[in-house]
């Protein structure tokens, strides 16, 4: 049996060679040092670590003993977190605007980062496809999702409420209205209500809630409960007293999820308190009137836990009533127990001139209020047709309060304004805005008061085809929605652009508006995009390849398009003119 020789003098050859792996060689002055990477300090160690993506470090920690101990370390995986997703280097100073961001969801800054890269690059990456259905005739005017499973959509115009599957695009039969004739089978040319005004949705687990109001000032409370099941679901209506309605349209409704209340403003000049279950009135607020005409309430808002209502008029000023007593309380009834504060309009007003009858004049378009200290509230008020919006501090004893301009003039005017209020002590507080020619400011709420106007911290050029209609943001990205249908999905940390989605919307005809953005709902891992009476679902998938692009069935044919037959000349035509450069270069 033929025996395989040894080759004895290649192994002692790689024995004796030395290892370049953990050391270089280094000649200063004549003298050979030799550098090992576990010799350097922890610090510049850091450093190198902290450009390294979380596979390179687990990779890297499994090398030996100093490297394991350098990666288990938090600090390790903080730096280099912070380093590639909010952009401060190593050696530089925490205390950076770009924080302002972050939110963190993880306990450890190693789950935080490994948990966030590879949510990026399934948001990245992904390649599940889109679902799209209709569940109104008319346009959307406001959605509301209960699970994955249930999505719920309002249409104003026809007064009731859609139920669908996102997932699967099926539109459950029947609609919620403010008839109380039950769900029906879901014909809206039988099935409406025309005379309704506002309407606001909510859920808890399985049962949802829909708050009307109607043009002859009633409100109403419609409670389904299982409303997601075919065959079980049931909806029950109840009605406010009559002494009870508005004197006028019912212009906004405001929830508190807080407290089992809800807040009404109408055109009557009237903000109303109510009980969630029985639809009863606990407190009215007194008539508002501006040179003997009713001055209509435009938007409401509420901090009932801190017993806090604040409404915006239509002229632009703010009213604010602090109860002293607890307003989520049972046995609440006496009106008395509320302050009332009024706040004149935070914009500016100059010398009346010609021009002004041609200019729209500004108005409120968002409220929101909250407890900003144990002895002042904050209020936050945009107005349409305006570069900017307020924040103003009142004092809840004296009435005092001081006003805050957020907005840059030199750029369009506010198309919406999404606040983002800090949910942990440690989390901070922004607004997000997009404008009229497609850009989007981040400002921190938390800015001390200034005289001047506060710019944003960070600009972004969102959208090249119209106004930003529609924000949505969450921890891991932010989705900005155009007028022209189109849905970009950005890395919430360093805004870069991560997935850009087509309208829902098929082509218009010609003369034709398409139909914009106007909602988007961002839960967990599902995108839900609204734009005129379509719904766009899209659900975040795994990607299995690693880092690999997607290759197309002909991309080998693809790979290079110009014929055999050109590149052979091509060459030729080359190599003819090389032969003749080498030949004059020859004879000179």
């Amino acid at each position: 049996m033929p025996i395989r020789s040894i080759d004895t003098f290649r192994k002692d050859t790689l024995a004796a060679k030395p290892a370049l792996i953990n050391y270089y060689q280094d000649s200063h002055h004549g003298i050979v040092q030799s550098t090992s990477l576990l010799d350097i300090p922890a610090e510049s160690l850091t450093h190198i670590t902290s450009f390294l993506s979380p596979p390179s470090l687990l990779a890297l920690s499994r090398t030996n003993r100093r490297l394991n101990e350098h990666i288990n370390d938090d600090n390790t995986w903080y730096r280099a977190f912070i380093n590639q997703f909010i952009g401060i280097g190593p050696e530089n100073d925490l205390e950076n605007e770009r924080i302002l961001l972050l939110r963190k969801s993880e306990r450890t800054w190693r789950k935080e980062f490994i948990m966030r890269h590879n949510l990026r690059r399934r948001w990245e990456c992904s390649r599940n496809g889109t679902i799209t259905h209709s569940p109104q005739d008319t346009t959307i005017d406001g959605v509301h999702l209960m699970s994955e499973s249930g999505l719920l959509t309002t249409s104003i115009q026809y007064g009731v409420v859609a139920r669908s599957l996102p997932l699967s695009g099926k539109v459950l039969k029947g609609y919620l209205d403010a008839a109380g004739t039950g769900l029906g089978i879901g014909n809206p040319n039988v099935e409406f209500t025309p005379n309704v005004s506002a309407c606001r949705l909510t859920s808890d687990g399985g049962t949802a809630r829909v708050f009307w109001g109607k043009r002859n000032g009633e409100v109403a409370v419609t409670t389904a409960a299982r409303v997601m099941d075919p065959g079980r679901a049931s909806s029950k209506l109840v009605r406010c007293k009559v002494e009870d309605h508005h004197d006028g349209i019912v212009n906004e409704i405001a929830l508190d999820s807080a407290v089992n209340r809800f807040v009404s403003g109408g055109a009557d000049g009237q903000v109303k308190l109510w009980d969630t279950k029985t639809v009863v009135c606990l407190w009215s607020s007194d008539k508002q009137l501006q040179s003997l005409v009713i001055d209509p309430f435009l938007k409401v808002s509420s901090a009932l836990a801190d017993g806090i209502i604040a409404g915006a008029l239509s002229s632009g000023d703010i009213l604010l009533w602090i109860s002293s007593r607890q307003v989520h309380s049972d046995d609440f009834s006496s009106p008395t127990s509320f302050a009332q504060h009024r706040i004149m309009s935070p914009i500016s007003k100059g010398q009346p001139s010609l021009q002004d009858a041609f200019i729209p004049k500004p108005q409120p378009t968002l409220l929101y209020v909250r407890r900003h200290s144990q002895t002042t509230a904050a209020l936050l008020i945009g107005y349409s047709d305006h570069s900017f919006f307020y924040r103003v501090v009142v004092d809840l004893i004296s009435g005092k309060h001081e006003t805050t301009a957020f907005g840059e003039p030199s750029f369009g005017y506010n198309s919406i304004v999404e606040p983002i209020f800090a949910a942990q002590p440690d989390d901070c507080s922004f607004i997000i805005t997009g404008d009229l020619i497609g850009s989007v400011g981040i400002y921190d709420w938390d800015t001390p008061q200034t005289s001047s106007s506060v710019v944003p911290t960070r600009r972004l050029e969102a959208h090249e085809d119209g106004a930003v209609t529609a924000l949505a943001w969450s921890s891991v990205v932010l989705a900005t929605g155009s007028a022209c249908g189109t849905t970009t999905v950005w890395d919430a940390l360093t805004l870069e652009p991560l997935r850009r989605f087509s309208s829902p919307v098929p082509r218009a005809a010609p003369g034709r508006e398409v139909g914009g953005v106007s909602r988007i709902v961002i839960e967990k891992e599902l995108l839900v995009i609204i734009a005129d009476n379509r719904v766009m679902s899209w659900k975040v998938g795994q990607v299995h390849r690693r880092d690999t692009p997607h290759r197309s069935k002909h991309a080998r044919a693809n790979k290079n398009p110009v014929p055999k037959g050109q590149r052979m000349h091509i060459l030729f035509f080359v190599d003819t003119e090389l032969i003749k450069r080498c030949r004059a270069i020859r004879s000179a």
